[in-house]
C-alpha cells in the first residue's frame, strides 16, 4: 500500500508538467472548442432543419437523430482524430524550421502531401468504424477542408510564434540598452563627485569633507542598488537628486554670486521611475552652469503630481564653447533612456538663450 502511494506521489510532478506543457494546453483548449462548437452546431441543425430534409442535408447527423449520446461520443472521437494530425503537423513544421535550411521547407511540403493521403486513410477508417452514411464527394470535401484548415492553423501559429519571439528579443534588447545606459551614468557621476570632495579637502575643511564622504556613501549605495532594478520608488529618486545637489553645494564657495536652488515636490501618491534618469540633467547643470569667476546659478524644480513628473532645470551658461562640446553625451543618454523606458509618454524640450540653458521634462509615470 505504501509503495503504491509513493508511486502516485512520484508521478504527480510528471502529470503536472504534462498538463502545464504549453502545447498540451493549446491542444486541449483547441479540442474543447471544437467539441463545443460541433455539439452546438449539431443541436441547432436538429432544431431548425425539417426532419424530412435532414437525411439530405446532414446524413451523419440524421444517422444519430434518435441517439444524442451516440452523437456526443462520435463528436468526441471524430474531433480527436481530426485535431491530433493538425497539431502533429505543426510540431513537424517547428522541427523542420529549426534547421533554417531551404531544403527543410521542401521536405515539409512533401510531408503535407503525404499528410493529405494519410488523412484520407484515417477518415476512411473512421467512416467505416462508425458506420457513417457518407458519399464520396462529401468525404473528399471534408478531407480537403481539414487539410486547408491544417495549413491555416500552421501559418497562424507560426506567425504568432514569430511575433512573440520578436517581442521577446526586442524586450531583451531594450533591457540590455537600458543597462548599458545606466552603466554610463555611474563612472561619470563618480568622477565628478570625487572631484567635488577633492575641492573641499584641499581647502582644509575636514568637517565638510567628512560630511561629503558620508553623503557620497549614501549616493553610491543608491546607484549600486538602483542599477540592478528597472524602476524604483519616486521618493528614492528625488532623495538621490537632493543628495547630489548637496554634494555640489559643498564644492562651491558660499557666496552671493553663486545661486543654487533645488525644489522637490511630491504629492506622496505611489509612483515609480527609471533609476538614475534625472542625474545626467542635474550633473550637466552644475558642470556647465557654475563659475567661480562670475555670477552663475543652477535652479532645479521637480514636481510629481498624480503620477506625472514635471521638471525644469535651468542653469547659467558660463562658457558657450564648453557647453557645446560637453552637454551632448548626457542629454543623448537621457533621450535614449526616455525613448526606451517611456515611449510616447514623455516630453523633453531644451531652450537656450545667450546666458541661460533650460531643460523642460514631463514624464507620465
Amino acid at each position: 500500500m505504501q509503495s503504491a502511494l509513493l508511486t502516485v506521489a512520484a508521478s504527480e510532478p510528471f502529470v503536472k508538467r504534462w498538463l502545464w506543457n504549453r502545447e498540451i494546453r493549446i491542444f486541449l483548449i483547441h479540442y474543447g472548442v471544437w467539441v463545443i462548437v460541433s455539439l452546438i452546431g449539431g443541436w441547432l441543425e436538429l432544431q431548425f432543419i425539417p426532419a424530412d430534409r435532414l437525411e439530405e442535408a446532414t446524413p451523419i447527423l440524421a444517422h444519430y437523430r434518435n441517439d444524442w449520446w451516440g452523437y456526443v461520443q462520435m463528436t468526441l472521437i471524430a474531433d480527436l482524430v481530426y485535431l491530433i494530425p493538425v497539431h502533429v503537423s505543426y510540431w513537424v513544421f517547428q522541427r523542420s524550421m529549426r534547421t533554417g535550411r531551404a531544403w527543410a521547407l521542401v521536405l515539409f511540403g512533401l510531408y503535407m502531401l503525404v499528410y493529405f493521403f494519410v488523412q484520407s486513410l484515417l477518415y476512411g477508417i473512421l467512416v467505416g468504424a462508425l458506420g457513417w452514411p457518407v458519399k464520396n464527394q462529401e468525404a473528399l470535401s471534408t478531407i480537403v477542408i481539414t487539410w486547408i484548415y491544417t495549413v491555416i492553423f500552421i501559418a497562424v501559429r507560426a506567425y504568432r510564434q514569430n511575433r512573440r519571439r520578436q517581442k521577446e528579443l526586442e524586450l531583451q534588447r531594450t533591457r540590455a540598452e537600458l543597462q548599458a545606459l545606466k552603466a554610463q551614468v555611474n563612472p561619470h557621476f563618480m568622477f565628478n563627485t570625487l572631484n567635488n570632495l577633492y575641492g573641499t579637502a584641499i581647502t582644509g575643511n575636514m568637517d565638510r569633507t567628512a560630511a561629503g564622504i558620508e553623503q557620497l556613501s549614501s549616493v553610491m549605495r543608491h546607484i549600486t542598488e538602483a542599477s540592478q532594478q528597472d524602476v524604483i520608488l519616486i521618493e528614492q529618486e528625488l532623495r538621490f537628486v537632493e543628495d547630489t545637489v548637496e554634494l555640489h553645494r559643498m564644492r562651491v564657495p558660499q557666496t552671493e554670486s553663486i545661486q543654487i536652488r533645488a525644489v522637490m515636490d511630491w504629492d506622496e501618491k505611489p509612483a515609480q521611475i527609471a533609476p538614475l534618469l534625472l542625474n545626467p540633467l542635474v550633473e550637466n547643470a552644475f558642470k556647465y552652469g557654475i563659475s567661480m569667476q562670475r555670477p552663475s546659478f543652477v535652479d532645479i524644480s521637480i514636481r510629481v503630481t498624480d503620477g506625472t513628473l514635471t521638471g525644469t532645470i535651468r542653469n547659467s551658461i558660463v562658457s558657450r564653447t564648453q557647453l557645446e562640446k560637453g552637454t551632448g553625451t548626457g542629454l543623448k543618454n537621457v533621450r535614449q533612456r526616455l525613448a526606451l523606458a517611456y515611449p510616447n509618454r514623455h516630453l523633453l524640450r531644451i531652450e537656450q538663450t545667450n546666458d541661460e540653458f533650460i531643460v523642460y521634462l514631463t514624464i507620465n509615470l
